[in-house]
């Protein structure tokens, strides 16, 4: 069950990203001059997610934009050694996601 929890935050870390990498600085990228992520919007993206998700979690945008790193903690509680007193655990998750714009 636990690694069944740490596969768990780990795909969540990884959609997380996903959508936090998706939240592009429109104007910079319309012009022409750059692409890279909106540290606001990034936060909010991979929040919401994270929120719908069910878990906690910390998201972090590089200073130049181009990565994406996302933390998170999914609660286990053992059913079979919870009754012998062992948990809960937390199973934490985390990812990197670069932006790619090519």
């Amino acid at each position: 069950g636990y690694l069944r929890a740490l596969h768990r935050a780990d795909n969540i870390a990884n959609e997380a990203a996903r959508a936090a990498g998706q939240a592009i600085d429109i104007p910079l990228a319309v012009t022409g001059e750059q692409i890279i992520v909106d540290p606001a919007a990034a936060g909010i993206a991979a929040d919401s997610y994270l929120t719908d998700a069910g878990v906690t979690g910390e998201v972090a945008v590089s200073d130049d934009g181009r990565q994406v790193s996302i933390t998170v903690a999914v609660p286990y509680d053992p059913v079979f050694l919870g009754a012998f007193g062992f948990g809960p655990y937390t199973a934490e998750g985390d990812t990197d996601a670069h932006l790619v714009d090519q």
